[in-house]
C-alpha cells in the first residue's frame, strides 16, 4: 500500500498488475479525486492526510519501517484527525 515493494515489483515484469495492491491503487485514485475537488472549490493546498499517505509512499530505505508498521502509524494519525 505504500509502495515499498515497487521497485521490486518492476523486476517481475508483465506479471507485476498481479502483485500490486489493489488498494494502493485506490487510495491514489481517492487521492486525485480529493486534489481535483479541492482544487474546484479553490482550495490551493492538498489535503494533510493526502500529503501524509504520498510522504509515507515516497520513504525508501532499510530504515524506513516495513508496511504494515507504516500501516498502524497512518492509522493512528488518521484516528488523531
Amino acid at each position: 500500500m505504500f509502495g515499498q515493494n515497487d521497485a521490486a515489483l518492476k523486476n517481475v515484469g508483465r506479471n507485476a498488475d498481479h502483485y500490486e495492491s489493489n488498494d494502493a491503487r485506490e487510495l491514489l485514485g481517492r487521492a486525485d479525486e480529493i486534489a481535483n475537488l479541492r482544487s474546484k472549490l479553490g482550495f490551493a493546498e492538498t489535503s494533510p492526510l493526502v500529503k501524509r499517505f504520498l510522504a509515507y509512499r515516497a520513504m525508501r530505505g532499510s530504515t524506513v519501517l516495513g508496511e504494515p508498521k507504516l500501516a498502524t502509524r497512518f492509522l493512528e494519525e488518521i484516528e488523531k484527525t
